[in-house]
């Protein structure tokens, strides 16, 4: 059983490239990449409330399972 996995990824992170979150994806099997524009390696300083939004949303789908 593959548990469900969130990626969520800034495009214009400095410290990791975006290709990273398609790597990652396809190592993991992740259904679900999220790439936030405007968004750099501090997701959840520079975005908070946009990524628990999709964080939140992620959460309640998985639990619907």
């Amino acid at each position: 059983m593959q548990l469900p996995t969130f990626i969520i990824w800034g495009k214009e992170d400095k410290i990791y490239d975006i290709s990273g979150a398609i790597r990652l994806q396809k190592c993991i099997g992740s259904k679900q990449v999220i790439q936030l524009p405007k968004a750099g390696h501090l997701l959840l300083i520079e975005n908070a409330m946009e990524v628990a939004e999709k964080y939140m949303r992620f959460l309640q789908a998985a639990r619907g399972r």
